[in-house]
């Protein structure tokens, strides 16, 4: 049996979603699920809801409290949120595309509208061109996920081919024998940490945790999901908890799983430690039926990744344009006050000897 890892701290980062084949996929229910109070920002870009979320993250570190950062997949250098985890509390950026209303207003969620910090006369004048930036904007992303839906088509084509190749009774035998090593929790628990997305540089990786152990599932059209897939089957029946990562590409897809209690990460694609092979679990005469063929699904599909993260880029730049014209427009005094109100009323608590 693997040894079990002691504690398991919360991740430093994960990202709120990602840009998918289905479009952007937010995982803030996942995220807050434990929340008892989420703060809403509404807001336009530039309007400064990312430096109001490390204003909160900064007075956690300072005050030697956990917090996660949900980082933004459309620009990696801003934040979409702020989990506190002792406090069960989060403030997250509630605007499209991870848009996110009140369920509970008040009892559980409060909207806090940045927005109200807006010259609207000074906006009035400029919403032609305002207008226009959005409607590229908006072309731009229809472009990226179209191309998007396009790559993951021909990958899951490439999967569906290896389908009467792959050695299925091996495959769980394997998945099986693993998840008997790790160590058995009396109360199992899934959970579900985003840590890739697609954005305009491609594909990006967070560094989310820290294990004892690693695994790389090496595979050549996909086939690796298949694995993690019968990994976390396997693990339910075996009563040990996990920590799912999804694909970027494809959020039904899993791409990583951790099990906290061993320290143990695997992960479908190249990285380090120790290496499964997905040849041993694939009928070499009946896959050569079909090689060529998804040598050519890959490389088509390898294409349009490409050029949906150009047109990821252009629609960043787009943004960017429009934050210009926000920024200009905006109070940030009366912002700022917002922002101290805001972390006045969540930090309090502390002084009080009490997190409720």
């Amino acid at each position: 049996m693997m040894e079990k890892a002691t504690g398991f701290p919360y991740p430093r980062s994960v990202f709120a979603g990602s840009n998918t084949a289905d479009g952007f996929v937010s995982q803030f229910d996942s995220l807050l699920r434990g929340c008892l109070r989420v703060y809403i920002l509404k807001g336009s870009p530039g309007s400064g809801k990312s430096t109001l979320l490390r204003a909160v993250a900064a007075r956690a570190r300072a005050e030697g409290e956990p917090y996660t950062e949900i980082i933004c997949s459309a620009d990696t250098n801003s934040l979409d949120g702020v989990i506190l985890h002792g406090r069960r509390t989060a403030v997250i950026d509630g605007t499209a595309p991870h848009a996110a209303e009140a369920v509970y207003p008040g009892a559980r969620e409060r909207i806090l509208n940045l927005g109200d910090c807006l010259d609207t006369h000074a906006l009035f004048e400029k919403r032609e061109e305002i207008i226009t930036l959005v409607s590229k904007k908006s072309r731009r992303y229809k472009n990226a996920y179209a191309l998007l839906n396009a790559a993951n088509t021909l990958r899951g084509a490439a999967i569906a081919n290896l389908s009467d190749a792959l050695l299925a009774g091996k495959l769980q035998a394997f998945a099986a024998r693993f998840c008997r090593r790790l160590p058995k929790d009396g109360a199992p628990f899934e959970l579900l940490w985003p840590r890739y997305a697609r954005t305009a540089d491609g594909e990006v990786e967070l560094d989310v945790f820290d294990p004892v152990e690693r695994y790389s599932i090496i595979d050549a059209f996909g086939e690796g999901f298949l694995l993690t897939e019968a990994l976390t089957q396997q693990a339910r029946a075996e009563s040990v908890s996990f920590v799912v990562t999804p694909d970027a590409l494809n959020a039904r897809k899993i791409r990583s799983l951790y099990f906290p209690a061993a320290g143990v990460l695997v992960t479908v694609g190249e990285g380090e430690g120790k290496r499964i092979n997905m040849k041993r679990f694939i009928d070499p005469e009946k896959e050569r039926e079909t090689r060529r063929l998804n040598r050519l699904f890959r490389k088509g599909s390898r294409l349009l990744l490409d050029d949906a993260a150009e047109a990821f880029a252009s629609a960043r730049t787009l943004h960017f344009e429009l934050e210009d014209i926000y920024v200009a427009a905006m109070d940030f005094e009366k912002a700022g006050r917002l922002r101290d109100a805001l972390i006045n009323e969540i930090f309090w608590r502390r002084h009080n000897g009490a997190h409720r």
